[in-house]
């Protein structure tokens, strides 16, 4: 492994570069047209470098921990064991239980109208329920990654593409209706109170307050001041 990492390292980067930039820049679009799709032009080089950084950070730390768990879990899961299957309809049972109650209890509250259901918890069981295909994707077809089948290889990234479209829309809903922490923004010429930052570059801030979307330079910002939010008895 090591000595293909060596050998391939120009390839192998430039391929890291190019699917944290694509991953990062999808990320962000499908985040930011949760609120306003026009906001993607906000973002220059210098930001882009910030997210892609992250990015590359992220899938590091992904590629250390699945390098680490996935094979273990596929030695695992290959064995004939007579209570495998019970205990992962367990553990997903219990991770899907607490959002499958909210919508129910939404649904049972709201006459069953489906229109009025909080989209943060259909996107977090949708969230719950691509993490746990994206787990067992990657334990499938460890193998065929670590013999480089390309075809394989495309069509789990895709399938990671999708996922992180759905985490980016949950991460928005829940900036916007779910967030415990509102901010008072204070400027040169007004404050907007009980607002969700949506992006704070070097040159603009994009926030959310009382369904509006609002872009401000942030030369003009005097003072952010935040305070938790009590949560719904």
């Amino acid at each position: 492994m090591i000595d293909y990492l060596t050998k391939n390292f120009v390839v192998l980067s430039a391929i890291v570069i190019a699917l944290a930039s694509a991953l990062t820049m999808l990320f962000l679009t499908v985040y930011l047209a949760f609120f306003d799709w026009t906001l993607i032009w906000l973002i220059e080089y210098s930001d882009l470098a910030k997210f892609f950084l992250l990015g590359t950070a992220l899938l590091c730390a992904l590629f250390l921990i699945f390098n680490a768990v996935i094979p273990q879990a596929g030695i695992w899961i290959d064995k004939a064991l007579p209570y495998r299957w019970a205990f992962f309809l367990a553990f997903g049972l219990i991770l899907i239980a607490p959002p499958v109650w909210t919508i129910f209890s939404e649904l049972r509250n709201e006459g069953w109208d489906f229109s009025k259901v909080s989209s943060y918890n259909v996107l977090r069981l949708s969230s719950y329920a691509a993490a746990m295909a994206l787990i067992w994707t990657c334990t499938r077809h460890h193998q065929k990654w670590k013999q480089r089948d390309w075809e394989t290889i495309i069509n789990d990234v895709t399938v990671f593409a999708a996922c992180v479209a759905i985490f980016a829309s949950t991460f928005a809903a829940f900036v916007r209706d779910q967030s415990l922490v509102t901010r008072t923004i204070a400027t040169k010429s007004e404050t907007f109170r009980d607002t969700r930052i949506v992006l704070f570059l070097s040159h603009h801030l994009a926030f959310y307050s009382y369904g509006n979307v609002y872009v401000i330079p942030t030369g003009d910002v005097v003072e952010i001041t935040s305070a938790p939010k009590q949560p719904p008895k």
